[in-house]
């Protein structure tokens, strides 16, 4: 009895929070937790596996009301039991355009999830392996356990991983996707393909093609520290980098969509403020219409 008025006392708290911004929402949030109180059935256990489930819930739910948030999930322990495993449930968790969510599995592996991505987590991992299911793009910080490997799955490959650091980047409308090593060793997995890569090393996939090169790592990683590295990148490609983390809909025009960057673009500020910054360091302008659309050309 004292674990169910413990949980109404948080719903209520975090109520209170969403309900000044999005009353829907609210609504929505205590349809939710009325129908895991009942599949829950109050028991102990199962009562303790319940906050886990509710905190990807209230980081998802912060995240439509443009709340960052940084997130532990209750680690319950490894359940290495048959029952455990096949009542794990799924939770997805959604992040919107324009913002990011940080979070820490009950296994210690650390995850940052960028702006327009989904990450499904079960509720209890598997006693011989851990599985995460993606879209969109994660870094991973996966913790090791010589026990139990690690999968990330996308829709058009795997990533068996072997205590490591690493970038996903699985956008649909990309048409490429890529895995970037940091530390550590994984396996690429692609219908009939497998193949490793090296730290320091960018593995591509599309069209049942698989290649490999060497990179700099930062410039795919540091979007995770608010930091976009622009070596070598068009202005193009940049700015698309910057509307798909601030959720923000950025035109080039043709004159300067091919103009070749080198630096470091600071992602702590608005991104208004970016783009000032790059216009004093740059020939360009940029003009910011309603709904949040900016059209970038060269100065006058």
């Amino acid at each position: 009895m004292k674990d169910r008025e413990t949980l109404k006392e948080v719903l209520r708290i975090i109520l209170q929070r969403i309900s000044a911004q999005d009353r829907e929402l609210a609504s929505r949030v205590q349809g939710s937790f009325a129908g895991v109180m009942d599949e829950v059935g109050y028991r102990d256990r199962r009562a303790i596996s319940f906050y886990r489930r509710f905190s990807i819930a209230a980081v998802a739910a912060a995240a439509v009301i443009g709340v960052f948030f940084t997130v532990t999930l209750v680690n319950i322990g490894r359940e290495h039991n048959e029952e455990a495993v096949a009542a794990a449930s799924w939770t997805r968790l959604t992040v919107p355009e324009g913002e990011h969510v940080d979070m820490t599995l009950s296994d210690g592996t650390r995850l940052y999830v960028n702006s327009g991505s989904e990450v499904e987590i079960p509720s209890v991992f598997d006693p011989e392996k851990r599985k995460i299911r993606m879209t969109g793009e994660v870094y991973l910080e996966v913790a090791k356990d010589a026990e139990r490997p690690f999968f990330v799955e996308t829709e058009d490959f795997d990533v068996r991983v072997y205590g490591t650091s690493f970038n996903v980047s699985a956008y649909p409308e990309d048409g490429v996707s890529s895995v970037v090593l940091v530390e550590g060793s994984v396996a690429v997995s692609a219908g009939d393909m497998t193949r490793f890569i090296e730290p320091g090393q960018k593995m591509e996939i599309s069209g049942g093609r698989m290649d490999v090169s060497d990179v700099d790592v930062m410039e795919y990683v540091g979007w995770k520290d608010r930091i976009i590295i622009t070596g070598g990148q068009t202005l193009d490609q940049i700015m698309q980098k910057l509307a798909r983390y601030y959720g923000a809909d950025i035109s080039v025009s043709d004159e300067v969509a091919g103009m070749m960057m080198n630096g470091k673009l600071d992602l702590q500020e608005d991104l208004s403020s970016v783009l000032d910054n790059l216009c004093i360091l740059l020939p360009l302008e940029y003009e910011r219409c309603k709904g949040d659309r900016y059209i970038i050309s060269f100065r006058k």
